[in-house]
C-alpha cells in the first residue's frame, strides 16, 4: 500500500501486464476500468474475481461503492 497516487498506479499498471491472470492482476484491471469511469465493467470485472477469489476485500469494496442499487450493495458485503 502507498500514499502516492502515481505509485498506486503505476504498480497496478504493472501487476495488470505481468500477472493477468493472478487474483492481484484481475484486481488491477478492474481497477483501471472503474478509474476509467466503465462502472459497467468494473462491476462485472469485480464480480468475477469475487467468484473465483471471494476473500479480495478490496475487490468487494470497490464493488460495493460501485453498484448503485442499496439492497445489492448489502448483498455484496
Amino acid at each position: 500500500r502507498t500514499p502516492s497516487a502515481a505509485e498506486r498506479v503505476w504498480l497496478r499498471a504493472r501487476l495488470r501486464a505481468a500477472f493477468p491472470e493472478t487474483d492481484a492482476g484481475r484486481f488491477a484491471d478492474a481497477w483501471f476500468a472503474q478509474r476509467e469511469e466503465r462502472p459497467d465493467t468494473a462491476i462485472a470485472r469485480y464480480r468475477a474475481l469475487l467468484a473465483r477469489s471471494p476473500r479480495v476485500l478490496p475487490a468487494l469494496l470497490n464493488l460495493a461503492a460501485l453498484v448503485e442499487d442499496p439492497a445489492e450493495r448489502v448483498a455484496s458485503y
